[in-house]
């Protein structure tokens, strides 16, 4: 059974924790994801948050990939109580689009990237804008990075509706904002406007 907290105006906020976890650390933190449904144009609305888990070694794609397959499998649950859901998928999901190899851009998509796809989800950002190879959310710029790293767009805003599509894009909280000693976090955000 899916947990979940009652909020006073009927809405259920739902919580997955992974069954397969990337790293030790993780099952201290227990990643996973949240949802909740709501009403946005008379439409509703299943948003849904996650952080995957990190690594770059092939062990831990694996991993995400199977917990990319239990947010996919979780959500067509939910959906299950209400099939015409439009559903929002966003958060640090630590794969990048396209797959890197030997520190250089491949033109093949990252399979944890593709399953998304294949379930009918839009890429917000890279709908917006296209194949920027030259933009990144764990950008090299960004103070928390350490020196030398490839830059990454490892954070996305997925949509799946038939009324709704991102109709504007744009990173955020990006540079060194003043009383900080570093920047807000070490990815920066991504900001999305979706219109009918």
């Amino acid at each position: 059974r899916t947990p979940h907290l009652a909020f006073s105006n009927g809405r259920r906020l739902r919580q997955l924790i992974f069954s397969v976890q990337t790293q030790e650390a993780d099952q201290k933190t227990l990643k996973g994801a949240i949802a909740i449904r709501t009403k946005i144009d008379e439409r509703i609305v299943l948003i849904v948050t996650t952080h995957l888990g990190p690594g770059k070694a092939e062990e831990y794609r694996v991993k995400r990939a199977q917990q990319n397959l239990e947010i996919l499998t979780w959500i067509k649950k939910i959906q299950s109580e209400d099939p015409n859901d439009d559903v929002i998928l966003l958060g640090d999901f630590n794969f990048n689009y396209r797959t890197i190899q030997d520190d250089l851009w491949t033109n093949d998509l990252d399979p944890s990237y593709q399953l998304l796809v294949d379930a009918g989800y839009s890429d917000a950002f890279h709908a917006v804008h296209g194949d920027k190879a030259d933009v990144f959310t764990a950008d090299p710029a960004n103070p928390y990075k350490p020196d030398g790293e490839v830059g990454e767009f490892i954070d996305y805003v997925f949509v799946q509706s038939s009324h709704f599509r991102p109709t504007a894009a744009d990173l955020t909280f990006t540079g060194k904002p003043e009383h900080f000693a570093k920047a807000y976090s070490d990815h920066w955000g991504v900001a999305v406007t979706l219109g009918p």
